[in-house]
């Protein structure tokens, strides 16, 4: 056998693939596994306190950006017997305290807001806790604690100039 007939290409009607198209195909499954699979793992296994926080943290940011854009108070509210979260505005008349109160979003996932707690109080008694936030960019300092059915704790501690959500996974209480 001669070198020109190893170097022949593959003959019509021979299964199989060649060395090149094998490589390229492995080359690129592994780039679309490493790509898919962090987001993939991400949406199916996604801790359902840290999916709350994560909801907490969005709305309270959302209540401090609308605060100064708006210059008014805005509140987060945090329903502990109701175990829902929503938002309102200084000034807002019955009816839009209400229609506000009504499109609540509702802890998801069997976790729980355990309570509210302030430095100078202790866990906010009255329900729901309103978080304050102002117009000049600052807000109530509060640690909201959750807890999922497992028992496991996550403690978010939003202070007044920080811009950032401090997330704990254990029960924080101000001393």
């Amino acid at each position: 056998m001669s070198l020109k007939d190893r170097a022949r290409p593959r003959l019509k009607g021979t299964p199989g693939f060649t060395l090149m198209e094998l490589l390229a195909a492995l080359a690129l499954m592994g780039i679309f596994l490493t790509v898919a699979i962090p987001g993939f793992r991400r949406a199916v296994f996604m801790d359902d306190a840290k999916k709350n926080a994560r909801l907490v943290m969005a709305m309270a940011h959302a209540a401090g950006d609308r605060a100064v854009k708006t210059g008014k108070r805005h509140m987060l509210n945090i329903s502990v017997s109701d175990q829902t979260l929503w938002e309102t505005r200084e000034g807002m008349t019955e009816k839009e305290a209400l229609e506000a109160r009504d499109a609540a979003r509702a802890f998801s996932g069997g976790v729980r807001a355990m309570d509210v707690e302030r430095p100078e109080k202790g866990a906010i008694s009255t329900d729901p806790a309103p978080i304050h936030f102002y117009p000049q960019g600052h807000s109530d300092m509060v640690l909201i604690h959750l807890r999922d059915e497992s028992g496991k704790d996550l403690s978010l501690l939003i202070e007044p100039f920080m811009p950032d959500i401090q997330v704990y996974r254990r029960y924080v209480e101000f001393e």
